[in-house]
């Protein structure tokens, strides 16, 4: 098996000098974090930054792992293996230690060899996610069934070789093997040592499953071995001597002594300070065995032993939890009360070092054995950890129905504290999977009679009542807004009477949340920094909502190095999370800064890779913001005829994006879509309504600023002097604010481009020529190629000076050619026309590609009448690629690298 084949490894490597050093991962609930890697620092004989590490366990699990990987570093130049086995059962924090060693950041004569069982990882997403990136990143070597010429070796190996007159019986007896045992070494290896050791025929003995193999080969064994052994079994796969000793009072020589028989058949391991069980069925087959009641009373004694024996096999954190998981398994043995302290106990240590999936885990046991023992208070008091533990962990699901199931508690209790506390914990979860309206349950607390004069409770049910009623939603608009807004004055007019600072941070999140358009700005900026951005919370939920604020608010302010910045710590976080709403939003916010980067292909790309996470959940939203985003490119690379297509091809791809395209059109857009198509006359006649609906609208809703900028820009191209009037009047107060269409889904562009066209629609070419300059420094500063471009191009137009205006429309037809922006080069080329003796400027051809089925790539090139196909047998590599990326984009030009890492790619 992969034990026994590392075992060799290490002995093999051993001979020659390398010291090896081994991690054991135990079972759910028998280690605490990073418990492999504290077994190999302790073998390594840690230094001073080590010992600091293991003796305070920093909450802070980054912290945990640099000072882990410091100590690492400092073992010296010798080459040194670290061998983790089970690696299926390790906790997160380990995980992520072995991923960043894998990722080639730190550099140390360091060789990692895991086994891992991948049938046995669990359902868990955030696990998941890491493996498959250390799986990308690591040599794997699949350990496959065994052929016949392997099982003809191990037979030959065990009974001898075969002479001419048993040849034939002997040929029979692997062909047995073949078909009944299907190539399982554990059964094969079992048989044939059961075979050695009883004279039973191997033939016979094939005719059992392998539990019964194994009980063949335990019922060989003495009795008072195979009792040891039963009680070792509820340890788990490694147990400790001196604890079975300590259940069955007999001293640890006399369990070594009666342990040396199991040693000898196979069954288990000697590792010095512990054993382990050959194969994990050997203990199960034996905790199965076992009669029920005795089993019960084993358990209390195990859980008492654990209590007070020292090991070191049970680390002081996870004592706790051990003893409490026994003393679940004891049966009526044990008073309710008594297991319930213990979980809660183990709530407690596991929340130390920041495990809260273990801590909810415990906690909900915790809570139905309270209700078990009439406790309904500490019931309550037990789900609302568990709560805090899911909106640590981002899992949006299990806090709802804790959520819930804590208010329906809180009813029969007649608390209105806990009836807010469920109120306000329902109103956080943040993910469309779950509804996003909590109002109900917010209303409920509110009129509950406890809770009607002023109090921090109450201040953060109103504040998050009022974000709930009047941010917009998954269907792009509030459900309330109105009504928010008058939430809001109720909760400033209650904070003149009741000034705390949690009141004022729960009206500043409010304010956040529904002022959602450009007239408060910048008190969007305060409102973050004093409600969200104060909140020093380490729950997961809570970060990530941190995240998405730093990086809208970035998105607005168009500082896009502050966006860069603000997606790499949001993404980390995304990916710890098991929602796939919020990887969705990172990677769209990743898709549009590749947009503003003028690197169209990719946004493309990473937007459409990413419709998987939720197009089957909410068609409608997918819909909107990737036909936004593939608008605004198309837009660019003057391809908008292509933009119905691409939008039925996706459709095709995803079934259900199909019902976003039956009732979601682009609306608003349909005059600028018909000015890029040249028809200004049927421009002129969209225009109008979209005008009036802008004006009707709040000036501060999220859409506005967004209508009110399109306006600018129609309004210029029809000649409509009026509305161009109007829009320089609307927008001047906000030119310093960047258009997104949707909080850090969609970027619209400069206000004060914007501002340029209306100005010049208005017939202020002073004021227009003023901004398109302004355009033109912050474009070049924040590197946005594309507004670059049209900045430039627009202040050519206006330019008087012939000298200055070729120049240009120079620049400008070089930046569209090498982005791909084929209207704006053929706009800047039609106005510099013929120049006799210049040099004709180089023309780069931009291959569009997308990757239709596995291994095959349509790829278009401006100008071509359809694509061209590439094919690929590289599918399997691919196939590959796209699971160890599985939740993370991959970049088309990373993709092709790492398909053809040797070739160069040209495209023409």
């Amino acid at each position: 098996g992969k034990t026994a084949l590392v075992r060799r490894f290490a002995e093999r490597i051993g001979e020659i000098g390398v010291a090896v050093h081994w991690g054991n991962c135990r079972e759910f609930g028998r280690s605490p974090p990073f418990w492999p890697w504290i077994q190999v620092m302790r073998a390594m004989g840690e230094d001073d930054t080590g010992a600091a590490v293991l003796e305070h366990r920093p909450d802070d699990p980054f912290t945990m792992i640099d000072g882990l990987v410091e100590s690492l570093q400092r073992q010296g130049s010798a080459t040194r293996v670290v061998v983790l086995d089970d690696l299926h059962n390790a906790d997160l924090g380990s995980l992520e230690l072995l991923g960043r060693l894998c990722s080639g950041r730190d550099e140390m004569p360091l060789l990692v060899a895991a086994t891992m069982d991948l049938d046995d990882v669990g359902d868990d997403p955030g696990r998941d996610a890491v493996i498959a990136g250390i799986c990308g990143a690591a040599r794997r070597l699949d350990l496959t069934e065994l052929d016949e010429s392997d099982i003809e070796l191990l037979v030959a190996g065990a009974l001898g070789p075969a002479d001419a007159a048993v040849a034939d019986a002997r040929h029979e007896l692997v062909a047995t093997f073949v078909d009944r045992a299907g190539g399982n070494a554990l059964h094969v290896t079992g048989v044939l040592d059961l075979a050695v050791a009883t004279g039973v025929d191997p033939e016979l003995s094939m005719r059992d499953d392998v539990r019964a193999v194994i009980r063949h080969r335990l019922d060989a064994l003495a009795a008072d071995a195979r009792d040891l052994l039963a009680v070792g079994a509820l340890q788990g796969k490694l147990f400790d001597a001196d604890v079975v000793g300590a259940v069955l009072d007999v001293t640890p020589e006399i369990v070594r002594s009666r342990l040396a028989e199991p040693v000898r058949h196979g069954l288990v391991d000697d590792e010095g300070i512990r054993y382990r069980f050959g194969h994990r069925l050997v203990a199960e087959v034996l905790r199965d065995d076992m009669d029920a009641g005795l089993r019960d009373e084993l358990q209390l004694r195990m859980a008492r032993t654990i209590d007070v024996t020292a090991s070191p096999l049970v680390p002081d954190v996870s004592r706790s939890a051990l003893v409490a998981m026994h003393l679940t398994e004891a049966g009526d043995l044990v008073e309710p009360g008594e297991v319930a302290a213990w979980l809660r106990r183990a709530v407690a240590d596991a929340r130390r070092v920041r495990a809260h999936g273990d801590a909810a885990r415990f906690g909900d046991l915790a809570a139905r054995y309270w209700r078990a023992g009439g406790s309904p208070e500490r019931e309550a008091e037990a789900l609302t950890e568990v709560l805090n533990d899911h909106l640590a962990t981002g899992l949006a699901e299990e806090a709802v129905a804790t959520a819930h199931e804590l208010a329906g508690l809180a009813r029969r209790l007649g608390s209105a504290q806990l009836l807010g506390r469920a109120a306000l914990a329902r109103a956080q979860v943040f993910d469309p999977r779950q509804s996003m309206d909590g109002a109900d349950l917010l209303r409920e607390a509110l009129v509950h009679p406890d809770n009607t004069s002023p109090s921090d409770l109450r201040a953060e049910l109103l504040g998050q009542l009022a974000s709930v009623m009047g941010m917009p939603s998954i269907t792009g608009q509030p459900d309330d807004a109105t009504g928010a807004r008058r939430v809001i004055t109720e909760l400033r007019e209650m904070i003149r009477h009741h000034p705390t600072e949690r009141a004022r941070a729960a009206l500043a999140l409010a304010e956040l949340n529904v002022m959602s358009g450009p007239t408060h700005f910048a008190e969007r900026q305060a409102w973050f920094a004093n409600g969200i951005g104060a909140n020093p919370s380490g729950r997961l939920q809570d970060r990530l909502e941190r995240g998405y604020w730093d990086t809208s608010l970035a998105f607005e302010r168009g500082e896009f190095d502050a966006v860069e910045t603000a997606i790499e710590s949001w993404a980390v976080l995304a990916d710890r999370s098991p929602s796939m709403y919020w990887r969705w939003r990172v990677t769209m916010a990743k898709a549009s800064l590749l947009y503003v980067r003028g690197r169209f292909d990719e946004a493309v790309l990473v937007a459409r890779q990413s419709l998987s996470l939720v197009v089957n959940l909410y068609p409608a939203m997918a819909y909107r913001v990737y036909a936004g985003l593939l608008f605004a490119v198309r837009r660019e690379q003057g391809r908008l005829d292509d933009l119905a297509a691409d939008l039925v091809a996706i459709a095709g791809e995803h079934p259900g994006f199909a019902e976003g395209l039956d009732g979601h059109g682009l609306g608003a857009l349909a005059p600028l879509i018909a000015l890029e198509d040249g028809d200004v006359e049927r421009a002129r006649n969209e225009l109008p309504p979209v005008v009036r609906a802008t004006r009707a609208a709040p000036t501060d809703e999220l859409f506005w600023l967004c209508l009110a900028s399109l306006v600018a820009t129609c309004a210029d191209g029809v000649g409509d002097e009026e509305s161009a009037r109007w829009a320089t009047a609307e927008l001047e107060p906000f030119r310093d604010q960047f258009v997104m269409w949707g909080r850090a889904y969609v970027p619209g562009g400069p206000v004060v481009l914007a501002l340029a066209f209306a100005h010049r629609g208005a017939g202020d070419l002073d004021a227009a020529a003023a901004c398109f300059r302004d355009t033109v420094e912050w474009a070049d500063r924040e590197r946005a190629p594309a507004f670059a471009a049209r900045a430039r191009l627009g202040l050519a137009q206006l330019a008087a000076n012939q000298r200055d205006r070729d120049e240009l429309l120079v620049q400008v037809q070089h930046a569209a050619q090498v982005l791909g922006m084929s209207s704006v080069a053929a706009t800047a080329t039609e106005l510099l026309g013929p120049r006799p003796g210049a040099p004709p400027v180089e023309s780069r051809v931009t291959a569009h590609a997308t990757v239709r089925v596995l291994g095959r790539f349509d790829v278009r090139a401006p100008g071509a009448d359809a694509p061209s196909r590439w094919t690929s047998r590289k599918a399997r590599d691919a196939l590959k690629i796209l699971v160890c990326h599985r939740g993370r984009s991959i970049p088309r030009e990373q993709m092709i690298d790492l398909l053809w890492p040797e070739a160069s790619v040209s495209t023409g």
